[in-house]
């Protein structure tokens, strides 16, 4: 009985080559994104950064074992999609990989106000905000171990009150 998962994976490949799509419906695909992951050396110095640097809440702390823990920030007025802050542990502890894979864009309601706040706070920024060509403002600036994040907002133009950057 090993012919059937072949002749479906023939057919398969058959339909990709055709151009002809495989009928997904929504409960065969992705419905939502609900975590994300940024790796921090400590939980509790990343839950204050991000807490009371970036105005996120803690959605979700639990512990499941020694030195594991389970710990969710999300902004406040919308919690379907949650930060998991992990120390990498255990025998895949990739510690290497903090500050190397983020990027994420974080909206704000003025780019220019966050980066005042943040900057006001040591935040480093890489880049200032500027405005871009499809319409937004964005600036890019990092956590305290060099996670690179975008904040944008949707104001055309800066208004007068902020200093040029």
């Amino acid at each position: 009985m090993k012919l059937f998962p072949k002749l479906a994976m023939i057919m398969a490949f058959c339909c990709l080559m055709c151009g002809f799509a495989i009928a997904q419906t929504p409960e065969s695909g992705v419905l939502h994104l609900r975590y994300v992951t940024v790796l921090v050396p400590n939980y509790d110095e990343a839950l204050a950064w991000y807490t009371q640097v970036l105005g996120l809440v803690k959605v979700e702390d639990r512990t499941f074992g020694p030195g594991q823990r389970w710990l969710v920030v999300a902004p406040a007025r919308d919690s379907s999609l949650g930060i998991v802050l992990e120390v990498p542990h255990g025998e895949i502890a990739q510690t290497d990989r903090i500050g190397k894979e983020t990027n994420w864009v974080f909206q704000v309601a003025d780019c220019h106000l966050f980066y005042e706040r943040l900057n006001r706070l040591s935040v480093h920024f890489r880049k200032a905000p500027q405005q871009q060509p499809w319409g937004t403002t964005q600036a890019i600036f990092e956590d305290p171990y060099g996670n690179i994040f975008v904040a944008e907002s949707n104001s055309a133009t800066p208004p007068s009150t902020h200093a040029s950057q």
